[in-house]
């Protein structure tokens, strides 16, 4: 340690024998010297008794600083017997899973391009435009969407079931046969299942969703969605063919008609679900292509998800924003708390309202000028804004579908200015996410993650804030977040 002098300020300052007499304060002259009374000399005993209280203040000193930081316990292995304690701050970690990367780097931007310019050459996909031809209209656009998706089962060992399921449709007083196409990736668990949708349909005239006479391409609406969803399906089934491991869940890729008459696709298709199924989550994407808005704010780069209430739904929106804000930390993901657009619909409302947990993809700045018009043509799409989210996508499917089950929500216990969280184990996890959100917030604001434990204990909070949690498997993959509980004191 270094040595200090310590400076012995007992000894009075010198008097400067220099300075002027005080004058009179009357007459200016120098007043006569005034007695001073004698100083009384300091008892013999007290300098000891002073220098001793000194050199054990400084050995005191010394030692404390001298003293070395006492080490913090590593954090054990397996479960604890007792909870460890974290810091209000959580640790903002998250580890990657192994098995996404390859993937996102097998997004095929062009072939995104050549199904959304496919798609617009059938030249309407009017629900009422059917019996037009071998290239020409919804029929036509149909069966090459089916014929696509074979095919990528077949690249894939056919681990992909395509079916093109029939259903009746009345539009403008015109009934006619309909037919929704469905491929679906079977896991280890059929009943498990997440659905990602986009619709097949088209309309070109803006007032009315009836009148089939205009072209109606629909190259953004919803051309874009649909090679979305082709594409996800080609990469995850490639995926399980390469590995030769099933995914834990089921994986369901959708292509609806008639969305624009009042969604009689989808309404049809929720209605035959089985009553024994488990749907984790169902995503729609809606006009997600669009290179810029009606004010011509770019849309490169980010991408809006609406969803509605603040139970499932809203816990699965905020389970994508913070996957995709781990390994896309560029991608702007904003949240809506919202069904969707005022007066607006897609797909993802006729699950919501059975009461499956749902959300809708669009894009952040619409151009209401292209929308439904003969005019929404392939040029205002953009590939790579359809190829940015088709990542994002991947990113959420593959953590979901290979990560274990998701948990029970943690039980909070309050003692003293201690809060002490407690939850069951989730099989094949070896790691939990335990999220906080702030209760004037949409997403979550802060996470940390926890190696194996299933309690601790946590300051008492002083503000109103939810927790959730997520299972990760030692491949990173994390699972849906629990339900919140509400903690905390309200200010």
């Amino acid at each position: 340690m270094e040595r200090r002098t310590v400076r012995d300020y007992r000894t009075p300052a010198p008097v400067d024998k220099r300075r002027a007499a005080p004058r009179h304060p009357s007459n200016g002259q120098a007043s006569a010297p005034q007695p001073v009374a004698p100083r009384r000399p300091a008892p013999p005993w007290l300098l000891p008794v002073v220098l001793v209280v000194l050199v054990m203040g400084v050995v005191a000193l010394a030692l404390v600083l001298a003293r070395p930081p006492k080490p913090r316990a590593a954090p054990p292995a397996n479960e604890p017997a007792t909870p460890s304690p974290v810091p209000p701050s959580f640790v903002r970690t998250l580890p990657t899973n192994a098995l996404v990367a390859p993937l996102l780097t097998q997004v095929d931007e062009a072939r995104i391009g050549r199904t959304v310019e496919q798609l617009a050459a059938f030249g309407t996909r009017h629900t009422n435009a059917f019996d037009q031809g071998a290239s020409r209209g919804i029929d036509a656009a149909r069966r090459w969407v089916s014929d696509t998706l074979r095919q990528y089962s077949s690249e894939a060992g056919n681990v992909l079931e395509v079916r093109d399921v029939p259903f009746s449709a009345t539009v403008a007083g015109v009934r006619s046969t309909q037919h929704n196409v469905l491929a679906m990736l079977t896991g280890k668990n059929p009943a498990r299942r997440f659905i990602i949708s986009a619709h097949l349909d088209t309309r070109g005239d803006p007032r009315s969703t009836q009148n089939a006479a205009p072209e109606a391409p629909g190259a953004n609406d919803d051309a874009s969605g649909v090679a979305l969803v082709l594409e996800v399906a080609r990469l995850l089934s490639q995926h399980v063919a390469r590995t030769g491991q099933l995914l834990d869940a089921t994986l369901v890729f959708a292509i609806f008609s008639a969305e624009e008459q009042d969604r009689q696709g989808s309404i049809n298709y929720v209605g035959r679900l089985e009553a024994n199924l488990s749907i984790e989550g169902v995503f729609s994407f809606d006009v997600i292509g669009g290179i810029s808005g009606d004010t011509g704010a770019l849309n490169a780069g980010g991408i809006r998800l609406f969803s509605p209430d603040h139970g499932p739904s809203r816990q699965l929106s905020r389970y994508a924003k913070l996957l995709v804000e781990h390994y896309l930390p560029s991608y702007r993901f904003s949240l809506l708390p919202f069904l969707d657009r005022a007066d607006r619909y897609s797909d993802h409302v006729s699950f919501y309202q059975q009461g499956y947990p749902v959300g809708r993809f669009t894009e952040l700045n619409e151009n209401a000028k292209l929308q439904h018009t003969p005019q929404d043509l392939p040029s205002s799409v953009s590939a790579a804004n359809v190829a940015q989210l088709t990542k994002a996508t991947v990113v959420i499917l593959l953590n979901y579908a290979t990560a274990p089950g998701r948990p029970a929500p943690p039980r909070a216990f309050a003692t003293g200015q201690e809060l002490r969280l407690l939850w069951s184990p989730v099989p094949g996890a070896s790691h939990y996410l335990l999220a906080a959100r702030e209760a004037s917030s949409t997403a979550i604001t802060d996470f940390t993650l926890i190696n194996g434990e299933t309690q601790l204990s946590l300051p008492l909070p002083q503000g109103e804030y939810f927790l959730s949690l997520a299972a990760l498997n030692d491949s990173g993959a994390v699972s849906l977040l629990s339900e919140e509980v509400a903690l905390g004191r309200q200010q």
